[in-house]
């Protein structure tokens, strides 16, 4: 299982993107996005926090609906989690906000 300092890691990069990209909301993030912000961690590594942080219900997680959109890195960025791939991860609650 990842390391508590690793599921910091990557949540942090989470959050640092839906800051970045609408401090007001939370926003989807490409698994691509994250998986590049962390480059000094194993992808077994990052699979592992991002499966624990959606158990404790800190991230959702969706699909690219639009399949034939994906690039090549999109679709290698993919975590196969609860029978499908999911492409996105987003926080369930915004960082100061009590949810």
């Amino acid at each position: 299982m990842a390391s508590k300092n690793t599921i910091d890691q990557v949540f942090d990069v989470i959050t640092a993107a839906n800051l970045a990209e609408n401090p007001a909301s939370a926003e989807w993030v490409r698994l691509e996005d994250v998986r590049a912000a962390v480059p000094n961690l194993g992808r077994r590594d990052v699979d592992q926090a991002l499966v624990k942080l959606f158990e404790d219900k800190r991230l959702h997680v969706g699909p690219e609906e639009h399949r034939a959109r994906l690039t090549t890195s999109q679709r290698e960025a993919a975590l196969w989690l609860g029978g499908g791939y999911i492409h996105y991860v987003m926080l369930t609650a915004r960082p100061g906000s009590g949810r």
